[in-house]
């Protein structure tokens, strides 16, 4: 491994030796020609804002803060991330993007807070962000505004 600076380095992926792949260390027993080829790949450092689930190069997996090879092709797909019991990041859509160069990625999310509802009696009405509709329980994205009608 050959760190270029903090966000760049080549990687060994490959050693051959006369056509033949081979471990990164080896030994030369008698005279003759030889030919040693090591192949690098270059990568990034790149920093996320969310841990989340990702297809990297098409293989499902974990995508957060770390090394990626040039080239690697990521897509977040929408999902929910649990942060505590009350409060969730929900990824809304599908977000791509290629690791050409060391990046810091902001995977769009919205926060959501789950709010409990305790009512006894016919279905509780109230005004959620201007509309008129039945409260129940459920996650609610942090900035919705809940009106309880009073009624006299």
């Amino acid at each position: 491994m050959k760190y270029i600076n903090g966000t760049s380095r080549f990687i060994l992926a490959e050693v051959t030796l006369n056509g033949n792949t081979t471990s990164s260390d080896f030994t030369i027993n008698q005279p003759g020609d030889y030919t040693i080829i090591a192949n690098y790949v270059m990568q990034y450092y790149v920093i996320t804002n969310l841990n989340v689930s990702a297809y990297i190069n098409g293989v499902k997996g974990k995508l957060s803060t770390g090394w990626y090879n040039r080239g690697s092709t990521i897509e977040v797909f929408p999902q929910v991330t649990p942060i505590s019991q009350n409060e969730i990041y929900n990824v809304t859509q599908t977000f791509n993007f290629i690791v050409e160069s060391p990046m810091s990625i902001k995977i769009p999310y919205i926060v959501e807070y789950y709010v409990e509802v305790n009512f006894t009696g016919s279905p509780l009405l109230a005004v959620i962000n201007g509309t008129n509709r039945t409260l129940v329980g459920g996650y609610y994205p942090a900035g919705t505004t809940i009106e309880i009608p009073e009624y006299k």
